[in-house]
């Protein structure tokens, strides 16, 4: 599948049509219509705002896929971590995901 099949089903998924993705986005219905069907392509600033109007991933238009599970111990291993905006060295780091490990067998045992 294609980007601009990626983006047409993705604006239809909304229940939105061109007109209305125009108003949302200021972007001329001529040219979504242009990006969904593969003849122009749009920047990745214009992937990004319609990535936020159908609420879908940016990688959505390259993968296919909407939704995908991560393994959110993983994640946080190999992401930089922050948290009120300042990041986490290698020790808080560690703490934090076996804080969340508890957390999470407690829950699961309460269950």
């Amino acid at each position: 599948m294609t980007v601009g099949e990626r983006l047409r089903r993705a604006r239809e998924k909304k229940k939105l049509n061109q007109m209305d993705v125009a108003k949302l986005t200021n972007i001329n219905n001529k040219s979504l219509s242009r990006y969904e069907k593969d003849l122009t392509e749009p920047s990745f600033d214009t992937l990004r705002l319609l990535a936020d109007v159908y609420e879908v991933p940016m990688a959505y238009f390259f993968d296919g896929e909407i939704t995908k599970t991560y393994d959110l111990e993983e994640l946080l291993k190999e992401k930089k971590l922050t948290w009120g905006g300042e990041e986490l060295d290698e020790e808080e780091a560690k703490k934090a995901i076996e804080i969340l490990n508890i957390l999470l067998k407690k829950q699961k045992d309460t269950n």
